[in-house]
């Protein structure tokens, strides 16, 4: 049996709490430095991915503009544009996981927010064939949160559910619902997909850092962020699905 650590005076009590302090530090240096690790090991594989595209996508255009093919132009702006996108997306996420804020909340119109949810994501849905649906509040509801962060938080979800219904082959036709309601306390974000659905193990883990259904295109930060962004509104985030029928997220936040 271990002996117990005597203590004899105060002096000797402030070195064990300075000891306990220092350990702290260094476990948590080290848990940053694994986490780190990992992401860094996480977006090499999107990075190498999105690349890839973007260089099909300029590789496209150089050969219209020789051929003065318009219609591969496009079609090569078109991936280029879509490849960017994910890329900027990509590095936000990044930036936001490595340098955390307290959130700035103010006034939010849920009209006018919801509406610019749908404007940021329309042309991408477009291109992919896949329609945009909404059920919007009343033109006077307003709650409070940090409009920037609360975006992206929202913004990775509907990009999931995008992906998700691009990933499928098996219906021939796709769709995202954005429905938006409240109550007296509360707004809700519903946000569901008729994509590939998740299994109950992808859904236990869907939070979980570095956790990614989409192979070497994702790097596992998206919905981890959307948790932590919804966490810090004092709200709740929540998933059912079902494989191969679809997903479906409801966020719910205080309204002040």
């Amino acid at each position: 049996w271990a002996s117990p650590i005597a203590v004899d005076d105060d002096d000797t009590v402030s070195e064990v709490i300075i000891m306990a302090t220092d350990i702290k530090k260094v476990m948590d240096i080290k848990d940053h430095l694994t986490s780190l690790g990992l992401m860094v090991g996480s977006v090499s594989h999107g990075i190498k991915g999105l690349l890839t595209g973007l260089d099909g996508g300029v590789y496209m255009l150089n050969s219209a503009l020789k051929k003065e093919d318009q219609d591969q132009a496009r079609e090569g702006l078109e991936m280029v544009q879509q490849m960017t996108s994910k890329i900027k997306k990509m590095i936000l996420d990044i930036l936001f996981y490595a340098k955390d804020r307290e959130v700035q909340k103010e006034p939010v119109s849920a009209g006018e927010f919801s509406l610019d949810l749908l404007k940021t994501l329309a042309s991408r849905a477009e291109s992919l064939s896949i329609e945009l649906r909404s059920t919007l509040p009343a033109p006077d509801l307003t709650f409070m949160a940090d409009i920037g962060a609360l975006h992206s938080a929202l913004i990775n979800i509907l990009d999931n559910a995008i992906d998700a219904c691009a990933a499928d082959n098996r219906k021939s036709e796709h769709c995202v619902d954005l429905t938006v309601s409240s109550n007296s306390e509360s707004i809700i974000f519903t946000i569901t997909d008729n994509g590939i659905g998740m299994e109950e193990k992808e859904m236990k883990k869907a939070f979980n850092l570095f956790q990614s259904s989409k192979g070497k295109s994702g790097t596992g930060l998206g919905l981890y962020i959307s948790k932590h962004i919804i966490d810090q509104h004092g709200g709740s985030i929540d998933v059912s699905s079902e494989k191969s029928t679809g997903t479906s997220f409801t966020v719910v936040l205080p309204l002040d």
